[in-house]
Order: C-alpha cells, then sequence, then structure tokens
C-alpha cells in the first residue's frame, strides 16, 4: 500500500524515548518530567535520501533495548571495534554494557525518521530527493542566520524560519524537556562537527570535554572534526545545530555524517 502525498503530509515523525520506552508522535505533549537523567535527542531522516541514518538509528535503537543477535552476525562489527582499537572479545557482551551505561546515564530520545512525508516519496521511487515534500530543507530551516533562497536551491529554507512543522515539532519536543545533547545525523560525508554551521570559527562557550570528544571521533573515523563551518569547507544557515546552541543552551550540539560515497571527508594521508 502506498500513502498519497497528502496524507503523509498529516503524518507526524515518530519519538523513540527510552524514559517510557514508547514510541509515541514527536507533536505529542507531556506532563511533568519525572526523570532527573540528562537527555540526548538524536535526530534522523532529515534529508530523505540519507536513508543510512535512518538504519543507523533502527539499530541503534535495537541495541539499546538489548536487541543485538542478528548485529552480531556482520562481519562488519568486528572490523569496526579493530578499527576503534577495541578488543574483539565478547562483542554482543561489550553492545549490551554499552547500552546499559547509555541508558544508566541518559534518557535518550531518537527520532528515527525525522522527514517522514519525504521518506514516503522515496519509497516510491523519488531516491534523489533530499528536501521535504514541500521542497525545504529542515536543516535550514531555523532561525538562527536564516537566509532567504530560491525555491529551486537544494538548501531553501523555507518561506520563513519554522514554516515547517517538522522543525516546530523538533523545536517544541527539545524546549519541553531541554536536552543536554543534541545529535543531529546525516550521510555524504564523514564527519563530526560543533557550532558554528553558519561562522567560519568555532562557537565560544562549549565544554573542553566535547573538543576531546570531536578528537576521538575524529580520530577513529580518520575523518574531519570541528567547528563546521571552520572545517566542512562551506556554511549552513538557519540550521538546527547552531539554533540549540544559541536559544536553548545545548552544551553539546553535535552534527555527525556517517557515510561519504569515494572517501568523503576521509583525512588524507599526513592530514590531522
Amino acid at each position: 500500500m502506498q500513502l498519497s502525498r497528502e496524507a503523509a503530509l498529516k503524518r507526524e515523525p515518530p519519538v523513540l524515548d527510552t524514559a517510557s520506552r514508547e514510541p509515541r508522535s514527536m507533536c505529542a505533549g507531556s506532563g511533568p518530567d519525572v526523570d532527573t537523567r540528562p537527555r540526548a535527542l538524536l535526530v534522523f531522516g532529515e534529508h530523505v535520501r540519507e536513508v543510512i541514518t535512518t538504519e543507523l538509528a533502527l539499530w541503534l535503537s535495537r541495541v539499546l533495548v538489548g536487541d543485538v543477535g542478528e548485529i552480531l552476525t556482520w562481519e562488519e562489527l568486528a572490523a569496526a571495534f579493530a578499527e576503534a582499537d577495541l578488543p574483539p572479545d565478547d562483542l554482543g557482551g561489550t553492545l549490551l554494557e554499552w547500552g546499559r551505561q547509555i541508558l544508566e546515564a541518559l534518557v535518550v530520545q531518537v527520532i528515527p525518521v525525522e522527514n517522514v512525508a519525504g521518506r514516503v516519496l522515496f519509497e516510491q521511487g523519488h531516491v534523489c530527493l533530499r528536501k521535504t515534500a514541500t521542497d525545504v530543507d529542515l536543516n535550514r530551516n531555523w532561525p538562527y542566520a536564516w537566509r532567504k533562497e530560491e525555491r529551486s536551491s537544494e538548501m531553501y529554507g523555507g518561506p520563513s524560519p519554522f514554516s515547517e512543522p517538522h522543525s516546530r515539532a523538533l523545536r517544541d519536543l527539545a524546549a519541553r524537556h531541554p536536552p543536554r545533547a543534541f545529535v543531529n545525523v546525516h550521510s555524504g560525508e564523514w564527519a563530526a562537527y560543533t557550532p558554528w554551521d553558519s561562522k567560519p570559527a568555532a562557537a565560544p562557550g562549549l565544554p573542553e570535554d566535547l573538543g576531546e570528544l570531536m578528537g576521538q571521533i575524529g580520530s577513529i573515523c580518520n575523518c574531519q572534526a570541528g567547528p563546521a563551518g571552520s572545517v566542512s569547507g562551506y556554511l549552513a544557515f538557519g540550521s538546527s545545530m547552531d539554533y540549540m546552541y544559541t536559544q536553548l543552551k545545548v552544551p553539546y550540539p553535535i552534527t555527525l555524517e556517517v557515510f561519504g560515497a569515494d572517501r568523503q571527508g576521509k583525512l588524507k594521508e599526513g592530514e590531522c
């Protein structure tokens, strides 16, 4: 069965919340937050053709709830452990322990597919689609440093900031329970970024250990890591990461790029 474009537009992005372990709508309200653990808000599937990000959300969620049986059959898992200089013994036990430690320390909120209507169009054959069903780049639809673009541009951020329900719903979710960490997951290159997106500089006031974390990620993936506007080679205006940092004061705002064809984003020999 295929959804019509109109029906797809009515679909709200789901949220998987480890505080309740129940999927719900991103727009759904909630009562007082009685869980004192800090929150990490992870967003996947913002750009439609970056399908690998939604698959990552699925497998991360399975690991967090202890469902590691199938992932242990992957040959790539042992190779990934070796590349990160982690012991290959008892991979299943290690994954389960990681999940336990994460959930002991954090409430993890996972939005596996932010751009639901766009995903429906992708599955109907529009495999090159990046923006929403209404032609908006959701990662240019936020008010901080927003810029007017032509609708034909792949970077078109809508007629105005927060013109799209996806961005408003994500804003409201984060405002209800401000996260300590916001992680926006994309693909197209290998990289780990912090603010600024919109300036060729490092944002002031970020925790020291965030820089250390970027260094560790960059070392493991052998990829560019640091302030996005300084190391990526381009600026992004109206991004969610810059908004979370400036308006909601999220101390750990991060963008991860988890795959690049032809080693896009990987460091060349001698780079650091």
